[in-house]
């Protein structure tokens, strides 16, 4: 999964890609536009310079469409990612890094 994040919005790309999570920002894009993007469409926030933290519900939400089969295999990456200590505090949130483009 990858989440796209320009000054314009946030989208999902591959999510059926349970293997790699990060997000993709342009360059010119600075830190808090993209806090701002997040929040503005309820996908997440940013957690530091180089990562962010995206909502699992905005993750399904953006992902539509899904069935049992993608549920079974997030879960698993959810999974996955708590046990690299990759979800926020509460697990409401992935963590990803950024990666400019």
């Amino acid at each position: 999964m990858i989440v796209d994040i320009t000054d314009s919005g946030v989208s999902l790309t591959d999510p059926d890609d349970f293997r790699r999570f990060h997000s993709l920002v342009p360059a010119g894009v600075a830190g808090d536009a993209v806090d701002v993007v997040l929040r503005r469409a309820g996908a997440g926030h940013s957690v530091g310079a180089d990562q962010v933290a995206v909502n699992v519900t905005w993750l399904r939400a953006a992902a539509s469409g899904v069935d049992e089969s993608w549920e079974q295999s997030f879960q698993q990456m959810l999974d996955f990612a708590g046990r690299k200590g990759w979800l926020t505090d509460d697990g409401g949130a992935v963590l990803a890094h950024i990666e400019r483009h």
